[in-house]
């Protein structure tokens, strides 16, 4: 793990950074699966990263490609005109993606879901959305990174 701090912000050099920090506990539970995402029709690993207001769903556009897809559940409660754009405090819009998933006890249901990125142009690591899993869904949620 190769995160540096200057006491104001972090930096990284990629997305097994955040697997190794932030993404070490998903909303105070520890993490039991991390996938980082990749573009389903390229392979690509480079987003633009757009969230609700709420911070509760996520939705990443492959820049190669142009083709979207929610993160988990997300599109199921997305709502466009609450979306924002994740921008980076050093002006970086481009984003590799982890989400980081805690079970339940057995591991046959989802607890808390949280998305990290990792701006390119910066390395700053951060996390744009976390989101507690009241109706404890199939562990099938894994899959849709």
């Amino acid at each position: 793990m190769v995160i540096t701090s200057d006491g104001v912000s972090a930096r990284g050099e990629g997305p097994a950074d955040l697997m190794g920090g932030s993404a070490s506990q998903a909303g105070g539970y520890p993490v039991d699966h991390v996938t980082v995402s990749a573009c389903k029709t390229r392979g690509r690993r480079v987003f633009d990263v757009v969230v609700d207001d709420g911070g509760t769903g996520a939705r990443r556009t492959c820049i190669a490609c142009g083709q979207s897809a929610y993160v988990a559940d997300s599109g199921e409660y997305w709502m466009d005109e609450e979306a924002e754009p994740v921008s980076c405090e050093c002006g970086g819009s481009t984003f590799e993606f982890v989400a980081s998933f805690s079970l339940h006890p057995g591991g046959d249901a989802v607890r808390m879901i949280c998305a990290g990125v990792c701006c390119l142009s910066g390395g700053m690591p951060g996390s744009s959305a976390g989101r507690d899993i009241r109706d404890h869904p199939a562990p099938h949620l894994l899959g849709q990174v």
